[in-house]
């Protein structure tokens, strides 16, 4: 059960990114982050950043049984990654002509935008997982 919940604790934290982010800059956002991805804000990135932080301490001593603060240390690269992960899927979009990578989560950008960030996380993940806790 232990291996399986470092695969589905950062995945986690990348859905609540993306949700809180899309919450926050819906709501409260103003400012563009990138030129690239102008529904992205500024008060997204951060709005996102705080709460994916919090549930990575909250959530992390509980689902990983270590230490709080390598909940806090993922959360800390989900938050910086995610939007990352998307403003690299606009540029191929934008260099392609392309305005979804397809139409299985319409208005989403398709599959490929929610995967792109899941697989920077888990490169991480691993990393982490194996040079820092090791």
């Amino acid at each position: 059960m232990h291996g399986i919940v470092w695969f589905i604790f950062p995945t986690l934290l990348v859905v609540c990114n993306d949700i809180t982010a899309y919450g926050c800059g819906r709501f409260v956002g103003q400012t563009s982050l990138f030129r690239l991805s102008p529904n992205k804000t500024l008060e997204g990135f951060f709005g996102a950043g705080i709460f994916t932080v919090c549930c990575g301490y909250l959530l992390g001593g509980v689902m990983l049984q270590e230490d709080p603060y390598h909940g806090v240390v993922l959360a800390l690269y989900a938050s910086c990654a995610a939007p990352f992960g998307g403003f690299l899927a606009s540029a191929i979009k934008r260099a392609s002509d392309i305005k979804d990578f397809g139409q299985l989560i319409p208005g989403h950008g398709g599959m490929t935008d929610r995967m792109d960030c899941q697989l920077l996380m888990s490169v991480f993940t691993f990393a982490y997982r194996q040079y820092a806790l090791s």
